[in-house]
């Protein structure tokens, strides 16, 4: 089996545990069962991913304490999913919407992972695309300069 805990800091206290998946584990008799397959493993870190991120979505906060426009306090009103894409997996992130407590003012938030951060896409997941966008480009020119050789 395979767990993952939410542990308090100072007490090391079990608060919440999750299974996320179970093996019954066999000996291979090819190199093909050894170890976990491609999409068993990208299956297993989206999992790992989705609990982590529902934990660091209860910390996200907007930093604003009060209403922009007319500085009454702020009340919490549902949440907002949003997409977020990392590097293996693509996930859902809830984050808590606010709504000013002044009856006549109307103002509320809807933040999304791009208000926050100011993209939805991770810096890792950016850096490898844009690499193979690069690589891409490279082919390209150098399948062309060999048809260009091959006509000549």
């Amino acid at each position: 089996r395979i767990i993952v805990e939410k542990v308090a800091i100072s007490s090391q206290e079990v608060i919440k545990r999750d299974t996320i998946t179970g093996y019954a584990l066999q000996c291979p008799t090819s190199i093909v069962e050894l170890g976990l397959r491609h999409a068993e493993q990208i299956a297993l870190l989206e999992k790992v991913q989705n609990i982590v991120l529902a934990e660091q979505s209860r910390l996200l906060d907007p930093g604003m304490p009060v209403c922009p426009i007319c500085g009454n306090t702020l009340k919490k009103n549902g949440y907002k999913t949003s997409n977020f894409h990392a590097v293996f997996s693509d996930h859902t992130v809830c984050i808590q919407k606010h709504h000013c407590s002044q009856p006549g003012c109307g103002w509320h938030s809807t933040p999304t992972v791009t208000s926050l951060f100011g993209t939805n896409i991770h810096p890792d997941l950016d850096t490898i695309q844009c690499a193979q966008d690069q690589y891409r480009r490279q082919l390209r020119k150098a399948v062309g300069g060999l048809r260009g050789m091959n006509t000549a």
